[in-house]
């Protein structure tokens, strides 16, 4: 992968021109007719068109003399982002695909698209990268901003992993039943590190609360479940009733409490005593290599 690494980084090298996109034609046009506003004194108008400029992109992103090439590669799993046009980007991919030919590579043409992220969303290391649908503003000047990147968990992908591992089915949380014979706080180890396996890998994204929510929501009820199962205690209401909100066990271990803020790239590394030969034969499902990875995307 170190010669891939290499041949992209001369691409870069011969793609990249300009140092900044020009400003739209438009907002050339209402940033000179200000100008003269303020040099008449006519406030009024400068106030109208200070807000026009507000509600207006500065930049022109179809600009042929700015373009720029962005490589991440993590192992064997990578995604290049073009700013350029659709014609350039087929143009990379093309050549990254004979590259990767001419080193005994193959670029799965299944798992490989080309997407813009005005319209559509890329998924890279399970994440989902697309551009934000609303406008921001610069909070001191009121300035308008371009629609910022954002990057997501796919619940869809999380639930369908949930219910691959028996935590999840028919639109609801089930038992996993795998679990039923180990002690009451050995199950509570067990599902604290599948939630604590998902929010560390995900600690960055813009929708954690609403990830945390529903992860909260399904392992708990879950973990709520299969302890009713093992202490014949029929229903979810009196496991709760019994042992708690956070269903502690008699030696105080108890169902993780998260925070719904976004936690900002924090890693949490405080994790639960080691189980001796427990965890090592009940793998996390939140593992890296568990979660599909795509191996390449390209996108505008």
């Amino acid at each position: 992968m170190h010669q891939l690494d290499k041949f992209i980084n001369e691409l870069k090298g011969i793609f990249d021109i300009g140092t900044r996109a020009a400003n739209t034609t438009e907002y050339n046009r209402l940033r000179a007719a200000l100008r003269k506003a303020k040099n008449r004194g006519d406030m009024v108008e400068v106030k109208h068109l200070f807000k026009e400029m507000q509600r207006r992109p500065v930049m022109n992103f179809s600009d042929p003399r700015y373009k720029r090439l962005f490589y991440v590669r993590y192992a064997d799993d990578w995604v290049i982002g073009i700013r350029g046009s659709y014609a350039d980007t087929a143009a990379i991919l093309t050549k990254v695909t004979d590259f990767c030919s001419s080193i005994g590579l193959t670029v799965s043409a299944a798992k490989t698209k080309i997407t813009n992220l005005n319209s559509g969303k890329a998924l890279f290391l399970g994440v989902n990268i697309f551009r934000a649908a609303h406008v921001k503003f610069n909070k001191r000047t009121k300035q308008r901003l371009n629609r910022q990147l954002r990057f997501t968990a796919p619940i869809d992908r999380i639930r369908t992993k949930l219910t691959q591992a028996s935590f999840y089915a028919n639109g609801k949380s089930q038992p996993r039943f795998l679990w039923i014979g180990l002690e009451h706080d050995q199950i509570l180890h067990l599902y604290n590190a599948v939630f604590r396996g998902f929010i560390n890998y995900y600690s960055f994204v813009h929708n954690y609360g609403k990830m945390v929510g529903f992860l909260n929501f399904t392992l708990k009820q879950s973990c709520a479940k299969l302890l009713a199962a093992k202490f014949n205690l029929g229903t979810m209401a009196k496991v709760f009733n019994k042992f708690g909100n956070y269903l502690k066990s008699p030696s105080g271990v108890g169902f993780f409490k998260p925070t719904y803020g976004v936690n900002n790239m924090r890693f949490s590394i405080k994790a639960s005593p080691i189980i001796t030969n427990l965890f090592a034969a009940h793998k996390s499902i939140a593992s890296l290599r568990e979660l599909d990875l795509q191996p390449l995307w390209l996108f505008l």
